[in-house]
């Protein structure tokens, strides 16, 4: 009983083998050759998954009742499937009801065994009680099980119809396993049970209780012989039988050695292949010669086939190190391992013995034709009418496209149709042409269609990539686009969001880009091109902290009030980006004023704004139109990593699915920043000023050391070593020079790192 109960709760725990990736949404790769093609639903369980035990397509009824067992009472009771049904799970109150036009001799000697059958599920239903504690179980219940067993056999021996008694024997085994006594529920069984014969649905669930009474006795070998038979034969018990054999395999029970007909080696080679116990191929192959119509023949066949498409068809190349990649992604290991699946296909066709199933292998010995290149034989040998007519039509289309060697206006014109058209309702199928044609635009120097492939204009928000908006440019001025490039024109722009001209949209992401190279002048005039404001901002833009807190209100944290001086006026308080390029080539401006303060001023606001729009700045994420959160969204994780424009002038992406993840967030502004604050300090006799705007040097020398030495940002704490001491030459003129200052006193007391570097031994 232990051990069924192990079974019970670890079924939903254990996986079927963890070497490859299934997310929420499906497998890693293109699965293009649907498993579901085998022919029994018995088997779909056992087909290739990785993240659960066993494998259930979209939309199937996991808790479907057990046919087998449902069938053999029609057979019994000679009623249709659905009245079987409504009786044997019907509620307490309805199970009477349901007999009552039921009076026939098999129908009263079946009432009676069922009320006892349903006597035992209350009995044993203390085994489904929510609790991982065996033994808290194990206390909530003592069933009697002495008056079980003298009732059932009362039962079984005054019932003379076959099936009905092989019912009663069954929970007499059930109740003997239940109860612990195995060696009675063994003795039983070979005693009485087993010269019935396994004819019946039924016999293979008794026989499923005898193995667990055998695996008790730790008797392994012989309990995983009789799984793999219940395994074979019953319909219901094969997911139970699997579950169980694969224990028996933890104590090196196999049942090889007790095999003894061609049922049993099939049963024993199929669950080898779907264990991978032996290499799968290997038990494949071994199948088709020994069974080659068999449905168990389809399943590792199957199995097979979705591991090849693993390596075949990846997803999410994207933007990415995809050096040597393709779709289809097969070298010549990939086309002799489908070369040797085509053999057992073929083989399994032309076979004589072969009259149901042509048509599977027939689709599948064209499909592994085209993935090893042999594009005509896959084309002649596609089923296009019958049962898989469907699915042929579209591997067609698959066939089609990925043979192309290049895209343009007469593929354009295709893919108009299937894409917008054909293949509507099969997403997955869109995305593969998706991923397949963006890669051909990129490698064919057509950026601009590469990009749009997978990309809104959105995407261009984080990046710094003047050559590719320039190039997307051009593709939105182009007149007399075709239907494909209207189609790419359109879906790019997120309507809800307000964006309605491609053209505009791009316009102002290059003048995004002009901010990011600090021009200005460019800038402007591009966002008076596009017509686009973005985002608002207020002055503060332009003043600067002492506080470091990212999600506190700028009111709290920016705490300067230069910026409200009178020749600032022109700082609206809303501004957008393209106010902050007009106010800045007003401040530059202003640097040229006659009057020094003004001059000195321009220059401290100047400095204010580059070190706020750098990657440790409040207003971080500005010129991306976005918020200022977090660290590790602004940092680089590592020092070194290209920017999306150097990947891509190399070369080394799939395509441009994925680009807007490779966001560029350091400008290096931080040394404009400082240059603005040391001109503002050598214009200046305040020493208050010059004291912050020290302090504000060494926060760009920090900015520096984060981007350019230390890897850890999250984790600098301000130590003072030979490493970032460096990086400190702000903080040591300020305590040399500024030491007497309210500003020097304001910060020792606030700025835990300038403390540590005032204290320190260095």
């Amino acid at each position: 009983m232990r051990y069924t109960l192990c079974i019970l709760l670890l079924l939903a725990s254990l996986t079927a083998k963890p070497c490859g990736w299934s997310g929420p949404y499906g497998p890693s790769f293109y699965n293009l050759f649907r498993q579901t093609n085998i022919a029994p639903q018995e088997f779909w369980p056992f087909l290739r998954e990785d993240a659960t035990t066993f494998y259930y397509p979209e939309n199937f009824d996991n808790d479907q009742h057990p046919v087998g067992n449902l069938k053999l009472w029609a057979k019994t009771l000679s009623w249709p499937l659905s009245e079987v049904e409504k009786v044997m799970y019907a509620s307490d109150s309805g199970y009477d009801r349901y007999w009552e036009a039921h009076n026939r001799p098999i129908d009263v000697r079946a009432r009676v065994y069922m009320s006892f059958a349903r006597k035992c599920a209350d009995v044993f239903s203390y085994r489904g009680l929510d609790s991982w504690d065996y033994d808290e179980i194990a206390k909530k219940q003592s069933p009697d099980y002495e008056a079980l067993l003298t009732e059932a056999n009362r039962l079984m021996a005054g019932e003379a119809d076959p099936i009905l008694k092989r019912r009663y024997a069954y929970q007499i085994v059930r109740i003997f396993h239940y109860a612990k006594r195995y060696e009675e529920a063994v003795a039983f069984y070979e005693n009485k049970v087993k010269p019935m014969g396994l004819r019946y649905e039924i016999d293979y669930y008794t026989l499923d209780q005898v193995a667990g009474c055998r695996f008790s006795l730790k008797e392994y070998e012989r309990a995983a012989y009789d799984f793999l038979r219940v395994f074979g034969a019953s319909q219901d018990r094969k997911k139970s039988a699997y579950m169980s054999y694969r224990f028996c395999g933890y104590k090196s029970g196999t049942g090889k050695s007790l095999l003894k007909s061609h049922s049993d080696s099939l049963a024993y080679l199929t669950l080898l292949g779907v264990q991978h116990h032996v290499k799968q191929t290997s038990a494949l192959e071994q199948l088709a010669k020994l069974a080659p119509t068999s449905p168990n023949t389809e399943l590792l066949f199957a199995r097979e086939l979705f591991d090849l498409e693993d390596s075949t068809w990846p997803k999410y190349l994207g933007f990415s190190d995809a050096e040597g990649r393709s779709l289809p992604n097969l070298g010549q290991s990939g086309k002799e391992w489908a070369k040797n699946l085509e053999e057992i296909a073929v083989g399994i066709m032309e076979n004589p013995k072969t009259k149901q199933r042509k048509d599977y292998w027939r689709l599948a010995s064209s499909y592994l034709a085209f993935l090893r290149g042999d594009l005509a034989l896959a084309q002649k040998r596609l089923p296009l009418k019958g049962e898989y007519a469907e699915q042929a039509k579209l591997l067609a289309k698959v066939y089609e496209v990925t043979s192309w060697k290049a895209v343009g206006p007469e593929q354009e014109a295709r893919l108009a149709e299937l894409l917008t058209g054909e293949l509507q309702n099969f997403k997955d199928w869109q995305l593969l042409f998706n991923d397949f044609v963006a890669n051909k635009y990129y490698t064919q120097g057509d950026w601009a269609k590469a990009f749009l492939m997978h990309n809104a204009v959105g995407n261009l928000r984080g990046l710094n990539a003047m050559e590719l908006v320039d190039k997307l440019i051009v593709f939105a001025k182009k007149e007399n686009k075709n239907a494909f490039e209207k189609y790419l024109a359109n879906r790019c722009l997120d309507k809800d969001s307000g964006e309605k001209d491609l053209l505009a949209e791009l316009q102002y992401a290059k003048a995004r880009c002009y901010m990011k190279a600090s021009q200005p002048q460019k800038a402007l005039e591009m966002f008076r091109l596009s017509g686009i404001t973005g985002a608002s901002v207020g002055p503060r833009l332009f003043s600067n902290n002492t506080k470091e807190c990212f999600d506190c209100d700028e009111d709290f944290v920016m705490e300067d009030l230069v910026y409200k001086a009178s020749p600032f006026a022109f700082l609206k308080e809303n501004m957008y980006l393209p106010d902050v390029a007009e106010s800045l080539l007003k401040l530059d401006s202003l640097t040229r004023n006659e009057q020094k303060w003004k001059r000195k001023l321009a220059h401290y606001l100047l400095g204010n704004y580059y070190f706020n729009i750098s990657n440790t700045g409040y207003y971080r994420g500005t010129l991306n139109d976005s918020g200022n959160c977090c660290h590790y969204t602004f940092v680089p994780g590592k020092h070194g990593e290209e920017t999306a424009m150097e990947i891509l002038n190399a070369g080394k992406s799939f395509s441009m699915d994925g680009i807007d993840w490779n966001t560029q967030y350091y400008y290096d502004f931080q040394k404009e920043a400082r240059k603005q604050y040391r001109k503002t300090i050598e214009l200046s006799t305040d020493k208050e000023l010059n004291a912050r705007c020290l302090y504000m040097i060494a926060k760009c020398e920090l900015n520096d050391y984060y981007n350019n030495v230390f890897d850890r940002y999250s984790f600098y704490r301000g130590t003072v070593n030979e490493e970032s001491l460096p990086y400190k030459t702000a903080f040591k003129e300020l305590k040399s020079n500024y030491a007497d200052t309210e500003f020097y006193k304001k910060i020792l007391d606030e700025c835990s790192f300038f403390d540590k570097y005032v204290n320190s031994p260095i």
